[in-house]
Order: C-alpha cells, then structure tokens, then sequence
C-alpha cells in the first residue's frame, strides 16, 4: 500500500500492464460462472450466521476468551466481502488484475490484512485457552479485565505493517485464486520479483503458533489423566475443540498458499486454497452454533426459543454455568428491531 500511496514510479515499474493485453488470455478461460456463483453464495450464508454469534458473544464480554472470539468474528465479517463477495464477482466477470489495477490492489492489500490480523488472533485465543486450562492464576493474572483487550494491539499493528510495507495478493481468474505475481498467467514469475517475505513467515508463524498450542495442551491433559488429577472441565474440553477446528482451517490455509507462490500446482488444489481462505473466515459461525452452547442459545433465543433449564452445562471458558435440557419451548418472540448488535 505504501507503494500505491506515496511511490508512483515503483508502482508503475512493478504492476505496470504494458507488457500484454488482458484479451490476450480470451474471456472463457477467465471465467468460472458457477464458482463465482457459489462463493457468493457461500459470503450470504456466513455472513447471516455470523451476525447471531456476534449478538452472543457481546453478552458475554466478561470473559477473556469472548473479547478474543469478537474481535475475530468482527475480522471475520470484515474479510468475508473480500475473500467470497469480491472473489465471486471477480470469478464471474473474468478478472484478472489488468482488468482492474486499483481494485483488485485495494481488495488484495486488505485482504492479507484481514487474513494477518485473524490468524494472529486465533494464536491469542489458542494460548489464552491453554493458559486458563492450564493455570487459572495466570489466566486472571494475564487476561483480566481489560488487560484482554491490549492482547489485541500487536495483531493490529503487525497487520498495519503488512498493510502498508508488503506486497498484495493479486487475484487472476485464469487461475481463480490470489497470487502476489500481478501478470500470472500472461508473465510467470515463481516468487522471483513477486515475493512476500512476510506472508511465507506468517503463515510458517501460524502454523507453528496453533500446533504448539494443541501440543502443550494435549500434553498436560494426558500428564493430569496419568496421575489422576485431571481438573480438566468438560466445557474446558469443548472450548478448546472449538478454538482448535478453527485453527485447522487457518494452518490449512497458510500451507496452501505458501506452496502455492512457488511451485505449479494442479487447478484443484488452487480452487481448495480459495475455499480454504472463505472457510477460514467463515466457519467459525457454524462452529459457534454447533460446538458453543452459550452461543446457540442465545442465537435461539434471539429468535424466539428458549431451552429449557434443567441440565447443568458450562459456557465457553468453563467459567460460567448455564442450564440446558433435551427439550426445548417456545418463548415470546423477540423483536429483532429493537435489537442492537454492537
């Protein structure tokens, strides 16, 4: 972006369109109607899921793991018009960044952005469960109050870095995907002039990040079986899956693409990594509603049922307990107007 904003003549001698004429690739293999289609399909329904969560999770700010799920889930929402809606609409019309030099630039700077900020995100919530599983001392100590909030400074500024001192990701519909090469397709490149340092180690950072996370984990779970002193609740269990399906995405994702900047692969693998990137924003909603208790009812009462309280369950950090039964009744419908989701 700083090269866009303040360094005509730099972007000029990289992303200049001189070279080729975007026709010289003929519309047809530019194109992907039905994918087009489907990932804007795919934007609607995350985008509808995701807002009931995010009702939810504002309820219940006084824990620390649900100001980390709300700042993901507002990345989330934020990046899903770039990485579904764009990319859709992209695909559809045959785009290649030629075709549009300043939007397709735009999208993909904040794009990387959002993916950058997310996915540090979720290393902060996967160590924060870890260490409130493992020590609730330390948990208090690291997390409480508004101490959790300051957990999201270095994501935002890292993500700022990104933003404005990195190369974009440059989306071509002959390949329905995103590359750093804005020629891909017309000039190969291979990483040579079109790299980006940063994303390689940000997406080996990741990786690495949330695999830590689930080892330290599952190691002091199995060390607190052994010996028979496994305070480990049940809620704990299912916070930590949640936090984990999550992350499994997001590693998936950033091998994908770090395999993709250099080496050719098959057009399947490249149509799977652009999924994976909407998946990695977007899957989180469904998780929350099928894994996150909390969430769920809260999403059914926002519409009107209310479980019924009898059964004894935790909400997502263990902390909390609610009630919950087999069975459910109807409640007085909730005005969804006079609903403010902040």
């Amino acid at each position: 972006m700083n090269l866009f904003l303040f360094d005509p003549n730099g972007y000029e001698k990289l992303y200049n369109c001189s070279a080729y004429k975007v026709e010289d690739v003929p519309i047809e293999k530019r194109q992907d109607i039905v994918w087009g289609l489907i990932f804007v399909i795919m934007f609607i329904l995350y985008e509808l899921l995701y807002l009931p969560c995010i009702y939810s999770i504002t309820k219940h700010l006084d824990q620390a793991c649900y100001k980390f799920m709300l700042f993901i889930g507002i990345v989330d929402i934020i990046c899903l018009p770039v990485c579904a809606l764009i990319h859709g609409y992209f695909a559809i019309t045959g785009a290649v960044f030629c075709s549009h030099p300043t939007f397709i630039y735009l999208a993909g700077s904040f794009g990387f952005f959002f993916w950058v900020i997310e996915s540090s995100g979720d290393i902060i919530l996967a160590v924060n469960r870890c260490v409130e599983v493992i020590s609730p001392i330390w948990g208090e100590r690291l997390y409480n109050g508004k101490r959790a909030w300051l957990w999201m400074l270095p994501p935002m500024i890292y993500g700022l870095y990104v933003l404005f001192y990195t190369k974009p990701i440059l989306f071509s519909g002959i390949y329905f995907a995103w590359f750093f090469n804005p020629h891909v397709g017309y000039i190969d490149d291979f990483g040579l002039v079109y790299n980006n340092p940063i994303q390689t180690f940000h997406n080996w950072l990741v990786t690495f990040g949330l695999s830590s996370s689930y080892i330290v984990f599952t190691t002091v779970f199995f060390i607190r079986a052994t010996r028979g002193n496994n305070r480990t609740s049940l809620a704990q269990k299912m916070s930590f899956l949640q936090v984990l399906a999550i992350s499994i995405v997001n590693i998936a994702t950033g091998l994908i693409y770090i395999y993709m900047q250099f080496f050719r692969i098959s057009e399947a693998i490249i149509y799977i990594a652009s999924l994976m990137w909407v998946t990695a924003h977007g899957l989180p909603s469904l998780i929350y509603l099928f894994m996150n208790k909390t969430i769920r009812n809260d999403t059914f009462a926002l519409f009107g049922y209310v479980p019924s309280q009898q059964l004894s369950v935790g909400h997502f950090a263990g902390a909390k307990t609610g009630h919950l039964s087999t069975t459910t009744k109807v409640a007085p419908k909730t005005n969804i107007a006079n609903i403010n989701i902040h």
